[in-house]
């Protein structure tokens, strides 16, 4: 996940255009704003919130059933959530919105991927 991230970063720094199709439809992240989480109301972050939290419980789902496919389907959830972390997260930088970006990651997120990790390990 963590090499996902950096490809993720390089191709935002390098193509930002086309790594924005990386993102879910409904992102509005410009390079050119202060960030896409200025501005966002209070229900509009509950609802990103949830968004989230929903987009998590699917990474460890699929992390999980992975082992039916012999690993294939969780290589593929990690790599792609990866990538989007590191193509948001330069995007957020480049456009000036890193500081909300990482108030809003690193409290949850931390938690979160480690679920993640346990959910993708092999034994």
């Amino acid at each position: 996940m963590i090499g996902a991230v950096v490809l993720g970063v390089l191709w935002a720094l390098l193509e930002p255009a086309s790594a924005v199709g990386l993102l879910p439809s409904g992102s509005h992240v410009s390079v050119n704003s202060r960030g896409a989480f200025y501005g966002i109301s209070v229900p509009a972050r509950g609802g990103l919130a949830v968004t989230i939290f929903v987009n998590n419980i699917e990474v460890s789902i699929l992390a999980i059933a992975g082992g039916f496919t012999f690993g294939i389907l969780t290589v593929y959830s990690l790599a792609y959530n990866g990538a989007l972390l590191g193509v948001l997260g330069t995007l957020e930088w480049k456009g000036g919105g890193f500081d909300p970006f990482l108030r809003l990651i690193l409290p949850h997120g931390l938690l979160e991927l480690s679920c993640i990790a346990l959910a993708a390990r092999v034994d």
